[in-house]
């Protein structure tokens, strides 16, 4: 399933998205925005839980 989402969705992220994507990482992550000129802060979240959440019947469906 995790093959089939990719094939799907990996083209239409931003260049940007970093997490849970392959051949990405923090690293990648924080390797881009040391090029970013005049930004001074950057903002990082985790939606702790979020996924335990989905239902899973309608996701399959």
């Amino acid at each position: 399933m995790k093959i089939m989402l990719e094939i799907i969705f990996e083209p239409s992220f931003l260049d940007s998205s970093h997490g849970f994507r392959p051949g990405r990482s923090c690293h990648s992550a924080l390797k881009q925005i040391s090029v970013w000129n005049g930004y001074t802060w950057a903002i990082e979240g985790d939606l702790k839980g979020f996924f335990d959440n989905v239902d899973h019947h309608i996701l399959e469906n």
